[in-house]
């Protein structure tokens, strides 16, 4: 039978468990360290010594169009053409700048949030390599340059993180990037267990702690939001069912947010490369979950009303519950 990522002990849910026992249960749980940041990261696999790309995936110099200003162009070390091949691509270059050129931004998010998915468009739209706290050679392989770079060196327009905040990552500005919880919850799982573009084992998704497993990862999810909102970091916040549904108009306001332009939004190039190199394959279909029980999904949405709430009363949109898939069809059955 599958082993569910991180899940050495059982969490004491019961059918009978009213919403508000459980909140206390799982913050007991998140208080004494058993969901664990370094977890949810995946930092034990990306925390590995640096490396540079091959050097013929590199030109040095300058941009032949200006990318923000013909001053800032004077600051690009390095740049990349990440589709030669391709006619209506062949000019277009994503770059790598000298150190300090930004202020580092946190592109923050709970795992399986489409982070990547993220980066990708900011870079195809901005011509700017984005950066993490993390080092994945996956990624650095594909083409994401900026793995190399350290988070903070300013070298890159944004930096992933899957953390809580913490005044070890000094981000005066930071984009969170939230997502439906279970749809998160389940792409993270077929992360763990299979990388970048696979799937989990059926036994992992069917696992008799799957459900408790599920309402775990919830707080998680919850907890990552709740740090940010609260933080001093100045806040942009992007909702992936939006990204999907509007993907210009909301990296419109990103690039907006980080005074930087989508110089390239309305290029072919673009278009042609909107989906990116991880996104999971469509035509694939993936073994399903288990079904949960109502009484879990209530607790799920119960905590989609908390952070929606929170987010009001700190001045952001509510989430776009009306675009949850698990959501809608807990209402649907009613």
């Amino acid at each position: 039978m599958g082993k569910l990522p991180n899940l050495s002990h059982r969490l004491k849910t019961r059918k009978c468990c009213s919403v508000v026992t459980f909140f206390l249960i799982v913050s007991a749980f998140l208080s004494c360290g058993f969901y664990k940041e370094s977890d949810s990261s995946g930092s034990s696999k990306f925390r590995m010594e640096r490396m540079l790309p091959d050097q013929d995936q590199l030109e040095k110099g300058r941009l032949d169009v200006p990318l923000i200003s013909a001053n800032l162009s004077k600051l690009i070390v390095a740049r990349r053409y990440p589709r030669p091949g391709d006619v209506d691509c062949q000019n277009f270059t994503i770059s790598l700048f000298q150190e300090n050129t930004f202020n580092p931004v946190g592109l923050v998010s709970y795992p399986g949030s489409g982070n990547t998915w993220l980066r990708h468009l900011i870079e195809f739209s901005t011509g700017v390599f984005t950066g993490s706290v993390y080092m994945d050679e996956d990624l650095l392989a594909k083409g994401f340059l900026g793995e190399k770079e350290a988070w903070d060196s300013g070298s890159t327009v944004v930096q992933k993180l899957h953390l809580k905040y913490s005044p070890a990552y000094k981000f005066p500005s930071s984009i969170l990037l939230i997502r439906e919880p279970y749809p998160a919850i389940i792409s993270f799982v077929h992360f763990k267990e299979s990388g970048h573009l696979g799937f989990a084992q059926v036994s992992t998704l069917h696992h008799k702690k799957w459900p408790d497993y599920v309402l775990g990862q919830t707080f998680n999810w919850m907890s990552l939001i709740i740090s940010w909102v609260k933080s001093p970091s100045k806040l942009h916040i992007v909702h992936y069912e939006k990204l999907i549904a509007d993907t210009k108009n909301e990296l419109l306001k990103i690039c907006k947010f980080l005074n930087v332009p989508c110089a390239y939004i309305n290029s072919a190039c673009f278009e042609k490369n909107m989906d990116g190199l991880f996104h999971r394959k469509t035509k694939i279909k993936p073994p399903p979950p288990a079904k949960l029980e109502e009484s879990v999904l209530n607790k799920i949405i119960a905590g989609e009303n908390y952070i929606s709430n929170l987010l009001v009363r700190h001045g952001h949109d509510p989430l776009p519950v009306e675009l949850y898939q698990y959501h809608r069809e807990v209402f649907k059955s009613r």
